[in-house]
């Protein structure tokens, strides 16, 4: 009995999830080993995505408006990007560690974008449920306004999951003001928060600033 409740504490102090899994590539629950069959071939690969260093790939989503947004268009500021559901515990729990890093480098050309992925239909909540996640579930531009979150929303973001081989969330990525890739992570670990992001970003938007022509004039 004493080691059943031992396991079942272990279990609970277990940290969040760090990954979400697309739910298309989720594995299957385990059935009963049936007889064993010829092998098939393989699967190819799904396609890899780019790494630091690399040249982002195109973004496009819509706005909460259904207007097009294209990375591209944001060409000379330093952008944020975070692929991320209203399903996904660990994205949530990622979101108030990106609104602050959004309201640090307010201003500073740098863009903080949620691109949101792989959402399910929106079904009604149960008469009395007040949680975001449940009221808005399948409704990121909601969810986001209902948490008081100011940074950039896009939607119908899968395609340009998939240029980015995102198969996990949240991913971020940090993109310099030339368009290069220059800080990744999938998954989120409260007890780290974003640091790295944050200082991929510090550094990329001083050397932008740096890089910039001087409103000064010589004498």
């Amino acid at each position: 009995m004493k080691k059943s409740l031992f396991a079942l504490a272990l279990i609970a102090a277990l940290p969040l999830t760090a990954i979400a899994l697309d739910p298309k590539e989720q594995p299957a629950k385990p059935t009963t080993p049936a007889a064993p069959k010829t092998p098939k071939a393989p699967k190819p690969e799904a396609p890899k995505g780019p790494k630091v260093g690399d040249a982002a790939p195109e973004i496009i989503g819509k706005d909460a408006s259904g207007k097009e947004m294209k990375l591209s268009d944001l060409k000379g500021n330093v952008v944020v990007i975070d692929f991320w559901a209203t399903w996904c515990p660990p994205c949530r729990a990622a979101m108030p560690e990106i609104q602050k890093l959004h309201e640090k480098f307010q201003g500073k050309n740098v863009k903080v974008i949620g691109v949101a992925v792989w959402e399910r239909p929106h079904t009604p909540a149960k008469e009395g449920e007040t949680k975001p996640e449940r009221v808005y579930n399948g409704k990121p531009f909601e969810y986001m306004k209902a948490m008081k979150f100011t940074y950039s929303c896009w939607a119908e973001g899968d395609d340009s999951a998939k240029k980015y081989g995102v198969t996990g969330i949240p991913s971020m990525w940090v993109i310099d003001a030339d368009g290069k890739i220059i800080a990744h992570e999938t998954g989120f670990d409260p007890s780290k928060g974003l640091k790295e992001i944050e200082a991929a970003v510090s550094k990329a938007a001083k050397d932008a600033k740096a890089a910039a022509p001087s409103s000064k004039t010589g004498a």
